[in-house]
């Protein structure tokens, strides 16, 4: 079975895939950031694959509304919000966080 597992991510190259995808997403959350720093302030993680971190004011309620679409992310301290994309993640998916943070419609 892990070998199969491991068969798939080399095959399917879900790394390079879901770091390609995730600089997408870092790219529209810098796009946030300048223009509502109180939702993405002090953004970190470009170019390391699958972690991308920042800063918001109201943690807690910016995560629960993420959650409630679906998006796995967790909290580090009072104000910072980590984004840990799994494998599976891919472009169509970086419309969901940037909708609730730019507040754009999300379906």
């Amino acid at each position: 079975m892990n070998d199969a597992l491991i068969d798939c991510i080399y095959s399917g190259d879900l790394v390079s895939q879901v770091a390609r995808d995730v600089t997408i997403l870092y790219t529209e959350l810098e796009k946030i950031a300048k223009t509502n720093s109180e939702k993405v302030m002090n953004l970190r993680g470009r170019g390391k694959g699958t972690y991308i971190a920042f800063d918001t004011i109201g943690a807690a309620d910016l995560m629960a509304k993420m959650r409630s679409h679906g998006i796995i992310l967790g909290a580090y301290g009072n104000s910072t919000i980590r984004l840990r994309p799994m494998l599976i993640f891919r472009e169509e998916h970086v419309n969901a966080p940037e909708a609730i943070l730019g507040e754009k419609t999300y379906q």
